[in-house]
């Protein structure tokens, strides 16, 4: 963006420049050669306000994309703080709601590699022969021996 600031700076100190030399030209000839390169260089200047302009832009767009995910963050920080890892048997981890947030809502049990990636994806219980756990999100499937409710 500082390119397209002293781009546009340059633009308006050579634009005043020939306006000063217009006015202080008598010669018909030479007023319409300063007018046709005043014209030329007004048309610069415009190109270059659009550029610092576009730049302004992108910047307020990037900002706000900023913005969004660090509130997205926020809020995932402050929910993963509801849980804590538990292992259901070995080799099986799940993170499960924390005592104190338990009567708010039902016992439920979140992926562990949903969870490792900023995502709160619970855990369902699946129709099958085995006792399982699916993930709806990453669809991992877990074999346990006891379900979490």
């Amino acid at each position: 963006m500082t390119a397209e600031i002293i781009a546009f700076i340059t633009a308006v100190n050579h634009t005043a420049n020939i306006a000063k030399a217009v006015i202080g030209t008598r010669d018909a000839a030479k007023i319409a050669s300063l007018q046709l390169e005043f014209s030329t260089a007004l048309l610069d200047l415009q190109e270059k306000q659009l550029a610092v302009t576009q730049a302004q832009e992108a910047l307020l767009d990037e900002i706000k994309s900023l913005k969004q995910q660090l509130a997205a963050y926020e809020q995932w920080k402050e929910e993963s703080q509801r849980y804590q890892l538990h292992e259901l048997k070995p080799g099986i981890l799940v993170y499960v709601l924390k005592p104190e947030h338990a009567a708010a809502e039902p016992k439920h049990w979140l992926c562990a590699g949903c969870y490792n990636n900023g995502k709160k994806s619970i855990l369902q219980k699946t129709y099958s022969a085995t006792e399982m756990l699916a993930c709806p999100n990453s669809g991992q499937h877990m074999i346990t021996t006891r379900w979490p409710i």
